[in-house]
């Protein structure tokens, strides 16, 4: 058996002893978890539901892309201008044998870097030290490319559409989390990235501006035209409003959030049952229960 949340030891020990093993059976206990996960979240919604009339779409941490659109409809021909337009391409994939990855690679020749998106990137985001490490690699390979100035480069980030990603088990928000560490990494290099572009296309093209939105860095989106894209389906999408929606997030403004406090009706502890720190509890006991599985194979 493995610990399935925790990483320390030391927190189920009391005076160099394994704490007391939970009553309830394993099978029970991470029953239990999922139903209060379960109830947790419809909380959680019904928040979100009431908190809607306070809220305003804005850029995420008030940072707007620049948005561009190209003359051909053509996703390849965009990925060459945007190489075109580059110091340096990273690609980052599951799969580099898809067509837009050739492309990408082709486009790119002598300024193209591709790393392989780790198969376990979901537990590394959970486990944050592992991706900063994983990140810090690709950091290196930038401030080390023939291609990288001192006085700055234009970063173009290309990859594995969100299609292809659900396919083999990865999320879009943890693929962003990685490229947001690659981006500090490069930073603590002393490697200056004057603008990150992208396709805007679903997937790493998608989490690449989220990321540089978050760290207030210049970016931009060359769109083919009609704004096309494919979601994780792999179904075409098209349309300006559609397509540059995705890089905003819902806000409560100060105003909302006084106005929300003075309604009787609007009830900020909806998801305080079963709440987080509930849930970390639950967590904790189902990893100390293992703990004690495992000492009794032992022995």
């Amino acid at each position: 058996m493995e610990l399935k949340f925790h990483t320390g030891t030391s927190i189920f020990y009391k005076d160099g002893v394994l704490q007391e093993e939970p009553e309830e059976s394993l099978e029970e206990l991470l029953r239990q978890y999922e139903n209060n996960c379960n109830t947790y979240v419809r909380s959680l919604r019904k928040m979100i539901e009431k908190a809607r009339p306070y809220t305003r779409r804005q850029w995420i941490s008030g940072t707007e892309p620049t948005f561009l659109e190209d003359t051909d409809r053509n996703f390849g021909h965009r990925t060459w201008r945007n190489a075109e337009w580059s110091d340096i391409t990273l690609a980052l994939a599951t799969d580099f044998t898809s067509p837009g990855e050739i492309t990408t690679r082709n486009a790119a020749g002598k300024k193209y870097i591709g790393y392989p998106i780790p198969r376990n990137l979901e537990k590394m985001t959970y486990y944050n030290m592992d991706l900063l490490r994983e990140a810090e690699k690709v950091a290196r390979l930038i401030a080390d490319h023939p291609c990288c100035k001192a006085e700055g480069i234009r970063l173009n980030i290309a990859g594995n559409g969100a299609a292809t990603l659900k396919r083999d088990g990865i999320k879009t928000d943890s693929v962003k989390a990685f490229i947001s560490d690659i981006l500090g990494a490069c930073e603590s290099l002393g490697v200056k990235i004057l603008e990150v572009r992208s396709g805007g296309q679903t997937g790493v093209d998608e989490a690449a501006i989220k990321a540089a939105q978050q760290r207030r860095m210049k970016c931009s989106i060359l769109a083919p035209k009609g704004f096309r894209m494919r979601d994780a389906d792999g179904r075409n999408l098209e349309g300006r409003e559609l397509f540059v929606n995705r890089f905003k997030e819902e806000v409560i403004d100060h105003e909302a959030w006084c106005k929300a406090q003075r309604d009787d009706s609007f009830d900020w502890s909806l998801a305080e049952n079963n709440g987080f720190n509930a849930l970390d509890l639950q967590q904790w006991e189902i990893d100390l229960k293992i703990m004690h599985l495992n000492e009794r194979e032992k022995q």
